[in-house]
């Protein structure tokens, strides 16, 4: 029996690997039996008689990596140039063939280390080629594809302990927790200017082609401002405990932090009366949208849910570890952060993953291939915080 073939890039579930049909032991397969002591692996007994010479079991001496099963030596892994590897921590096969990993491959992903020794690391957002985010000193950024941090905004306390940060090709957004503004910089000069001031308690920032839109906890608005330039305006004034929020072409989306009485609301970005998606929810928080649904997370009850993005039924995705929020989605999985991890899951949910590199991680970002979070490490004030980088996603 030959296996199906299957594409070397991917990862299957079950790899069953039997080799060509030979006139020889091992039960007649040989593309994974031992050709050398070098390349010689597991030494095992299949459990068919008769299959080699002589009539008995046979003894296979399989290559590294393979297993000796049913009288054959076969890959139960993922087989990568005709090798067999273990992508969980083949370093030069980390998550699926090819992906080579310096820094060494764990649980299927290559673990890198961006910066370290950071106070505080609160917001955490992407643009095309760097990173961005908060601490004690103010703003900080790196490229993907590591280097020496550097200082992109000085700073003080106050605006280390932002919650909101927001990145497009332009300018990166952001506020001050406790000094009651949204700024934004160039990212090419690093230039700060002022946006709009007396905001409050800014939890979230996210944008649009024409805008940027923020939610104010404290005073329970949720705010927009051209990026062209002109005076701020409350979309609403009703929100309550406003946290998460997201954006669309029509309409935005937001979480009322609430225990017991959250809620999952949109309106028109024109204007208009707040839709509730979702009430009688736990303290919801982190929050994120694809073409069809709005999904979010509960602190309290510390599950992940959804429901359709014109309203509907209220589905249970998954449990989670406590108090997960910043919620993320690309097309085929979430992303969130909790008290101890970042952990993911299939849209459609089930068991959430815990993502390894952990430390009390605060937020997190995503590209095409990585997904990117930062440590608080327990107490960043005493400069133990990270910023680390795992690939694949």
């Amino acid at each position: 029996m030959i296996a199906p073939r299957v594409n070397e890039m991917t990862i299957p579930t079950v790899w069953l690997a039997l080799g060509l049909a030979a006139a020889s032991g091992c039960g007649g397969r040989t593309e994974f039996q031992a050709t050398s002591q070098a390349s010689a692996g597991q030494v095992g007994t299949g459990g068919a008689s008769g299959a080699g010479t002589g009539g008995g079991p046979t003894e296979c001496t399989c290559r590294i990596g393979a297993e000796c099963d049913a009288n054959a030596c076969v890959c139960s892994k993922l087989v990568c140039g005709g090798r067999c590897v273990d992508p969980q921590v083949d370093d030069a096969h980390c998550g699926a063939c090819g992906l080579t990993c310096a820094t060494g491959c764990k649980r299927g992903r290559c673990i890198e280390v961006l910066a370290s020794g950071l106070r505080t690391p609160t917001a955490l957002a992407q643009g095309r080629t760097e990173l961005y985010w908060t601490t004690t000193i103010g703003l900080m950024k790196v490229s993907k594809t590591g280097g020496s941090p550097s200082i992109f905004v000085p700073g003080n306390d106050m605006e280390g302990l932002s919650r909101a940060i927001a990145v497009d090709d332009t300018y990166v957004y952001w506020s001050g927790r406790y000094d009651s503004t949204v700024m934004r910089a160039s990212t090419t000069t690093g230039i700060p200017e002022v946006l709009a001031e007396n905001q409050g308690d800014v939890s979230n920032i996210v944008f649009d082609a024409a805008a940027i839109y923020w939610s104010d906890w404290q005073k329970g608005t949720i705010m927009t401002a051209p990026k062209a330039g002109g005076s701020p305006r409350a979309l609403t004034t009703t929100a309550r405990f406003p946290k998460a929020l997201a954006v669309d072409s029509g309409r935005i989306y937001w979480t009322e932090d609430v225990a017991q009485d959250g809620a999952v609301k949109s309106m028109p970005l024109a204007g208009g009366a707040p839709l509730t998606l979702a009430s009688g929810q736990d303290s919801p928080r982190g929050m994120g949208i694809d073409a069809t649904h709005v999904f979010w997370t509960l602190a309290f009850d510390a599950s992940v849910r959804r429901a359709p993005l014109g309203g509907g039924k209220v589905e249970v995705l998954s449990k989670s570890s406590p108090y997960p929020e910043h919620l993320l989605v690309d097309d085929r999985f979430l992303y969130w952060v909790s008290s101890y991890d970042v952990e993911k899951v299939g849209l459609d949910g089930g068991d959430a993953e815990s993502l390894p590199g952990t430390e009390f991680p605060s937020d997190l970002a995503l590209d095409e291939n990585s997904v990117y979070f930062i440590n608080d490490g327990a107490g960043g004030l005493e400069g133990n915080g990270t910023l680390i980088k795992l690939t694949p996603k």
